[in-house]
């Protein structure tokens, strides 16, 4: 009785550590791999030659300094001290770095190490199941629909995404680990598991939740949580969680670090700005959205806003559905494991980014769905497998329907791959589709990278369009403002920037621009006053300081705009202009 049972689940993909090259030989193994590259090129091949968006590349790559600086002492201690845009990802700040010690400062290469990144976690994510479930081909649709389904493009072709596939691979790698340590338990072994899972960590705080998804790998598709005890790999539910307590720990300690860092960012939304009740409500429809948009990735989008409220009926349904779906899983855990198993891989997962601990003001982003989709693919590639009755046709039909849904998912991918070529790409997608989403910031992060390559009407059009979906903001105001002077058009420059001063008083970068408008124009007298205003409200402000002394010396004040150069020069002693100022006013007084 005991075999047939074992029998049995070994038919549904349910048999632990399946050796190598049990269903298919070596070889055609192999070509599943090279198939796998080969798709995961087509959809990603493109991304070598495109740029850098403005879009946080600046911050964290090309006006890094301390990634520019390339592979030195310096720079690799301050990988490991400095939490740098919130984050502490010192693994990522060193794959940077010999990005451009290998290619240079371009972004090429950079854009390279992330596809090279994204095929190798496919291909481990692929042997993996494998090895595990002795499946290939259902494990081969997982694996591909990971590498080619239009929700992880965001990870693959954003420079700044590198967090997700280095982590990728990593949570790869400590899944191969844990079943090495498995088949022979030892505390090397367990080092490894820790170490792949550290290094995530040092990638991406988001794999905090490893030591509860190796707990579910345990159920399926390990079967350690097997119920006969007469099953080789079986322990006990308690044993089983006191193994993972120094994985737990670790990960404690990588969630506070990260909390810490992004705290002093600013980059964590208190209480008051974001409410607990409305944290639960994004959370629980975000579960939901997450969903449809795995099932039908349309209308992706580089920002999805953070709504002011969440309707009540919109929350009810989401907890009915998820409950719904809880419980239906968690019926079907004996005969089909790897439903309750997939699904929560997807919920877990989800927790650190799923909006609880509020960082920024979106309320979901694609990119967060990297790791958590697994779970997903994994439910819908075995399940659809079961339910198509074991006929002479059922072969080809589960074929075409893979090579259809993985099909779909690569062309739809491939298109979406083409809106990240440069900045102007990408803020005109996100401008023109017309969704639930951010429109102004679209418009206003378009305008600055049009006037930045000198298409300064086109810039102009995008910030008036911000100015009518925002009237009380003040910045289009002071981007249209810049864009106008860059035009020659003064006095409609100064009317922008009036106006956003009345929006927002005592801005000093407002009182600064108009006041070196108004010197351009002859007004000293009216730039004096700006300029004082705007180095009274802020005196560390270099720029101030410095247009304030041009004007004194226009309007034939040269001792006191020595003093303002001087202390432009205190700020900023390698300031240039500054000290070329102060030198040749103090010679012509001599």
């Amino acid at each position: 009785m005991p075999k047939q049972q074992h029998k049995r689940r070994a038919a549904v993909g349910h048999a632990p550590l399946a050796p190598a090259g049990r269903d298919v030989r070596w070889w055609w193994t192999a070509v599943l791999a090279l198939l796998l590259v080969v798709l995961t090129l087509f959809v990603f091949a493109p991304v070598r030659h495109f740029d850098f968006v403005e879009l946080d590349d600046p911050l964290y790559v090309h006006e890094n300094p301390q990634v520019l600086a390339g592979l030195t002492p310096g720079s690799i201690v301050g990988a490991f001290t400095t939490g740098h845009s919130g984050y502490w990802i010192p693994a990522v700040w060193l794959s940077y770095m010999v990005d451009i010690a290998v290619f240079g400062p371009g972004p090429h290469g950079h854009h390279i190490t992330n596809l090279v990144l994204h095929i190798v976690a496919s291909l481990l994510l692929f042997g993996w199941l494998y090895r595990t479930t002795g499946s290939p081909w259902r494990s081969w649709v997982v694996a591909a629909l990971f590498a080619v389904h239009p929700l992880h493009v965001e990870s693959v072709a954003w420079i700044t995404e590198r967090k997700d596939v280095l982590s990728g691979v990593f949570w790869m790698l400590a899944l191969w680990a844990y079943v090495h340590y498995v088949r022979r338990p030892g505390w090397r072994r367990y080092g490894l598991v820790a170490s792949m899972f550290f290094l995530g960590l040092m990638s991406k705080p988001m794999v905090v939740t490893l030591p509860v998804v190796l707990l579910l790998v345990d159920a399926w598709p390990l079967r350690r949580w097997a119920s006969r005890r007469d099953e080789p790999a079986a322990r006990g539910p308690f044993s089983l969680v006191r193994e993972k307590l120094p994985l737990a720990a670790v990960a404690v300690v990588g969630g506070v670090v990260t909390f810490v860092a992004q705290w002093r960012q600013g980059a964590v939304s208190d209480l008051v700005a974001i409410s607990p009740g409305l944290r639960v409500a994004n959370a629980l429809v975000s579960y939901v959205e997450y969903l449809r948009m795995a099932v039908w990735p349309a209308g992706l989008a580089i920002f999805y806003p953070l709504p002011d409220r969440v309707p009540v009926w919109t929350v009810a349904g989401a907890i009915a559905l998820l409950a719904g779906v809880t419980a239906a899983v968690l019926a079907r855990w004996r005969r089909w494991p790897w439903l309750p198993v997939g699904w929560l891989w997807y919920l877990v997962t989800l927790v650190p980014v799923i909006g609880l601990v509020q960082a920024g003001i979106q309320a979901r982003a694609d990119r967060f769905m990297y790791l958590p989709a697994i779970g997903l693919f994994v439910m819908a590639t075995w399940g659809v497998a079961e339910l198509v009755p074991p006929r002479r046709w059922r072969t080809v039909v589960l074929a075409t329907v893979a090579a259809g849904v993985v099909a779909a998912c690569a062309l739809a991918a491939r298109a979406q791959v083409g809106y990240w070529e440069d900045s102007v790409s990408l803020f005109t997608r996100a401008s023109v589709v017309d969704l639930n989403q951010d429109e102004y910031t679209a418009h206003m992060q378009l305008g600055v990278v049009l006037r930045s390559k000198g298409r300064l009407a086109e810039a102009a059009v995008h910030f008036t369009r911000a100015i009518r979906l925002k009237r009380e903001a003040a910045d289009p105001h002071v981007e249209l403002g810049l864009t106008l002077s860059a035009q020659g058009q003064a006095d409609a420059a100064v009317a922008e920037y009036a106006e956003a001063l009345r929006l927002e008083p005592g801005r000093p970068d407002v009182h600064n621009n108009l006041g070196a408008l108004l010197t351009d124009q002859g007004k000293f007298d009216d730039a004096v006053r700006e300029l004082r205003e705007a180095v009274r409200i802020n005196p560390n402000l270099e720029e101030a300081h410095v247009n304030l002394g041009l004007a004194l010396v226009k309007a034939g004040r040269v001792a006191d705009s020595v003093t303002e150069f001087r202390e432009a020069l205190r700020i900023n002693p390698g300031n240039a202009l500054a000290r070329r100022a102060v030198d040749g006013l103090t010679a012509a007084k001599r």
